[in-house]
């Protein structure tokens, strides 16, 4: 049987906030050395921010979620270098959610650079992990311990491939 696989679009606000950022970040340390070449000094703190702003750009997209798949009971979140699983066993409820879903407070991790990858903290939920690259139409998947939403293209699809491999 062949392992259900499920895309990560970014929305356009993801895109739109990495890209921002990431011009912000690549273009400081451009900016700082075309001015000290005309010989405006910098403090060390401002030289480390922009040795910093590139590994910035590339370490926190290393986090950024490329797609999901199922497979043996397992949810896998695929990652530039790794993947990510967790077991389904005791899955209680697993939801679709439109426009209505509130992200809340971000507790650690990425708030649309690369997408949502960490822990939020909403009043629905209460603490939750967001690994998806989009708000809208997300998957809310809840066990009896902790709360997981993802964002994958079909996830009507990805509930029903849930269901099935139970």
């Amino acid at each position: 049987m062949a392992i259900p696989q499920f895309s990560a679009p970014w929305s356009v606000s993801s895109k739109f906030i990495t890209l921002l950022l990431s011009l912000v970040c690549l273009s400081v340390p451009i900016f700082i050395y075309v001015l000290s070449k005309n010989g405006t000094p910098f403090s060390p703190a401002v030289e480390l921010l922009a040795v910093l702003g590139p590994f910035f750009v590339v370490g926190s997209g290393l986090f950024s979620v490329l797609g999901y798949s199922i497979s043996e009971r397992k949810l896998i979140i695929h990652r530039p270098f790794w993947k990510t699983s967790f077991k389904l066993d005791g899955l209680e409820e697993a939801t679709l959610r439109g426009e209505d879903f509130r992200v809340g407070v971000r507790l650690f991790g990425s708030g649309g650079f690369w997408g949502w990858t960490g822990w939020f903290w909403n009043r629905e939920f209460g603490r939750y992990r967001f690994l998806g690259t989009r708000l809208e139409k997300v998957v809310v998947l809840r066990w009896k311990e902790r709360t997981l939403v993802i964002s994958p293209e079909d996830g009507a699809g990805l509930i029903e491939a849930v269901d099935f491999n139970k």
